[in-house]
Parts: structure tokens; sequence; C-alpha cells
């Protein structure tokens, strides 16, 4: 009896992650503010913070179709992890890079796609998924080993 059943994930499309992102950039900027520096350091400060959140919205949120992916398939017992992207290709993934789970806030997943030489960030928010898809990713992050190398791949077993 296995302990990890596969998750299959269907990703719908978020608008709580813009509140998310403005709801923070606007605490930051208070607190920024806050600070008891000079005026000039602090509008310096300012405009960075602002470029700074408009690139992560447009790395988050504003993802061109090949990037986008709209299913996660987590095969946790034999650790073997893909994506399907919006244009309907499965990928697979080779590195888990980085994995955070707030629950009931934010689960975010940095994987390392087959088809691409830079990381894929995953965010998702608790609308993009069911409440039982929500606790089983949870699991799966907390507890899950790392992944295996593709077999076609691995080289460490000359």
């Amino acid at each position: 009896m296995n302990a990890f059943s596969p998750i299959r994930i269907k990703l719908n499309s978020s608008p709580r992650l813009l509140f998310l992102y403005l709801f923070s950039y606007a605490f930051g900027s208070i607190g920024l503010f806050q600070l008891n520096i000079g005026t000039e350091a602090i509008w310096l400060a300012w405009i960075v913070y602002s470029l700074l959140l408009g690139l992560l919205l447009w790395r988050d949120i504003f993802i061109p179709a090949p990037e986008r992916i709209e299913t996660l398939y987590w095969d946790v017992e034999h650790r073997r992890l893909s994506v399907k992207t919006a244009e309907g290709d499965w990928v697979e993934v080779e590195h888990l890079h980085q994995s955070c789970s707030l629950p009931g806030v934010v689960q975010i997943l940095s994987i390392q796609r087959s088809d691409r030489y830079a990381p894929t960030r995953l965010v998702i928010t608790p609308d993009r998924l069911s409440n039982d898809d929500r606790r089983r990713l949870h699991v799966a992050i907390t507890w899950a080993a790392p992944l295996e190398p593709h077999p076609a791949k691995d080289s460490s077993t000359v």
C-alpha cells in the first residue's frame, strides 16, 4: 500500500494573486516611508520597489501560453513530477529547486522544466485549488522526497 497516491491538480486562474501582491506592496510602501532616512533615499527605494513589483506582476500574472502551467501531476511515491502547459504539452520536471507552503495563504514551487533553461515559479493561491487538492499538495511539499532524475538522462549509474 502506498502512502501517497499521485496528485493531479488542474490549476485555475487566480485573481487572488494580484490582491496578494498589491497587499504586500502597500504594507511594504508604508514600512518604507516609516524609515528614518533621507527623503531622496526613501523616494529612490520606493521607485525601485515599484519597479520590482511591476517585474513580479509581469512574470507571475501575465504569463505567455508556452510558460503557463494548467495541470500539475506529481507522483510522490515514484518521485516524478510533470506539468501540462497551456498549449497542451506534457513536460517532465527535472528538479524541484524550492518549495514553500503556507496553508490557506500561498504555495510556491520553483521547478526546472526539461524544456526550459531558467526555473519556472508556480505561485498557487487557495482559490486555484479545491480543498482536497490544497491539503494533498501541502503534504507533498512538506514531506515528499526529492525528485529522481529522468531515467534516460541519468549519468550517475555508469
